[in-house]
Protein backbone atom coordinates (compact mmCIF):
# COMPACT_ATOMS: atom_id res chain seq x y z
CA UNK A 1 0.00 0.00 0.00
CA UNK A 2 0.94 3.30 -0.80
CA UNK A 3 1.93 6.13 1.93
CA UNK A 4 -1.06 8.68 2.28
CA UNK A 5 -0.59 12.01 2.37
CA UNK A 6 -2.52 13.84 5.28
CA UNK A 7 -5.53 15.96 4.63
CA UNK A 8 -5.44 19.06 2.95
CA UNK A 9 -8.27 20.40 4.59
CA UNK A 10 -7.31 19.56 8.18
CA UNK A 11 -3.92 18.37 8.22
CA UNK A 12 -5.08 14.80 9.86
CA UNK A 13 -2.21 11.90 9.59
CA UNK A 14 -4.33 9.43 7.55
CA UNK A 15 -3.93 5.53 8.24
CA UNK A 16 -5.09 2.25 6.34
CA UNK A 17 -8.55 2.57 8.79
CA UNK A 18 -9.31 5.34 6.23
CA UNK A 19 -9.35 3.65 3.15
CA UNK A 20 -13.26 2.62 2.53
CA UNK A 21 -14.11 -0.12 0.24
CA UNK A 22 -18.36 -1.27 -0.60
CA UNK A 23 -19.26 -3.40 -3.53
CA UNK A 24 -17.68 -1.37 -5.97
CA UNK A 25 -15.23 1.08 -5.07
CA UNK A 26 -12.73 2.73 -2.82
CA UNK A 27 -12.16 6.20 -1.34
CA UNK A 28 -9.99 7.32 1.19
CA UNK A 29 -12.07 9.14 3.94
CA UNK A 30 -10.65 11.52 6.39
CA UNK A 31 -11.67 10.52 10.37
CA UNK A 32 -10.51 14.56 11.11
CA UNK A 33 -13.01 16.50 8.94
CA UNK A 34 -14.91 14.23 7.00
CA UNK A 35 -13.78 14.93 3.47
CA UNK A 36 -13.89 12.38 1.29
CA UNK A 37 -11.55 11.38 -2.23
CA UNK A 38 -12.85 10.19 -5.37
CA UNK A 39 -14.51 6.94 -5.95
CA UNK A 40 -11.92 4.62 -7.34
CA UNK A 41 -12.13 0.52 -9.09
CA UNK A 42 -9.09 -0.20 -6.92
CA UNK A 43 -7.81 0.79 -3.04
CA UNK A 44 -4.32 2.08 -5.09
CA UNK A 45 -6.14 4.58 -7.65
CA UNK A 46 -7.92 5.94 -4.41
CA UNK A 47 -4.71 6.56 -2.36
CA UNK A 48 -3.01 7.46 -6.10
CA UNK A 49 -6.00 10.18 -6.59
CA UNK A 50 -6.04 11.31 -2.63
CA UNK A 51 -2.55 12.07 -2.92
CA UNK A 52 -2.75 13.82 -5.87
CA UNK A 53 -4.99 16.05 -4.50
CA UNK A 54 -7.83 15.44 -7.39
CA UNK A 55 -10.69 17.66 -6.76
CA UNK A 56 -13.30 15.94 -9.36
CA UNK A 57 -14.74 13.31 -6.18
CA UNK A 58 -14.96 16.31 -3.78
CA UNK A 59 -17.28 18.22 -5.83
CA UNK A 60 -18.73 14.95 -6.97
CA UNK A 61 -19.41 13.69 -2.98
CA UNK A 62 -20.61 17.32 -2.39
CA UNK A 63 -23.10 17.50 -5.07
CA UNK A 64 -24.03 14.14 -4.60
CA UNK A 65 -24.55 14.85 -0.33
CA UNK A 66 -27.07 18.31 -1.58
CA UNK A 67 -28.79 15.83 -3.39
CA UNK A 68 -29.79 13.78 -0.66
CA UNK A 69 -30.72 16.67 1.43
CA UNK A 70 -32.80 18.51 -1.13
CA UNK A 71 -35.72 20.41 0.70
CA UNK A 72 -38.50 19.06 -0.82
CA UNK A 73 -41.35 20.34 1.84
CA UNK A 74 -41.16 16.43 3.25
CA UNK A 75 -41.62 16.57 7.31
CA UNK A 76 -38.22 14.48 7.94
CA UNK A 77 -36.28 18.01 6.35
CA UNK A 78 -35.46 19.01 9.76
CA UNK A 79 -33.30 21.87 11.16
CA UNK A 80 -30.57 19.77 11.33
CA UNK A 81 -30.36 18.89 8.09
CA UNK A 82 -30.65 22.99 7.06
CA UNK A 83 -27.73 23.27 8.44
CA UNK A 84 -25.75 20.51 7.20
CA UNK A 85 -26.95 22.04 3.72
CA UNK A 86 -25.54 25.40 4.44
CA UNK A 87 -22.27 23.48 5.56
CA UNK A 88 -22.01 21.53 2.73
CA UNK A 89 -22.53 24.72 0.58
CA UNK A 90 -20.05 26.50 2.62
CA UNK A 91 -17.40 23.60 2.07
CA UNK A 92 -18.03 24.01 -2.13
CA UNK A 93 -17.71 27.67 -1.66
CA UNK A 94 -14.22 27.50 0.33
CA UNK A 95 -13.05 24.66 -1.61
CA UNK A 96 -13.45 26.43 -5.01
CA UNK A 97 -12.25 29.92 -3.44
CA UNK A 98 -9.09 28.23 -1.99
CA UNK A 99 -8.64 26.05 -5.76
CA UNK A 100 -8.71 29.23 -7.65
CA UNK A 101 -6.70 31.18 -5.16
CA UNK A 102 -3.62 27.95 -5.79
CA UNK A 103 -4.24 28.42 -9.86
CA UNK A 104 -6.79 25.39 -9.90
CA UNK A 105 -9.63 25.15 -11.85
Amino acid sequence: MSELLPCPFCGYELTEADIQPDEQSWWVDCSGCDCRGPDRETMQEAIEDWNERRTDGFFNWIDGELAKLKDDGHPDYSVRTAHRRAALLDCQKQLRKLLNGMGVQ
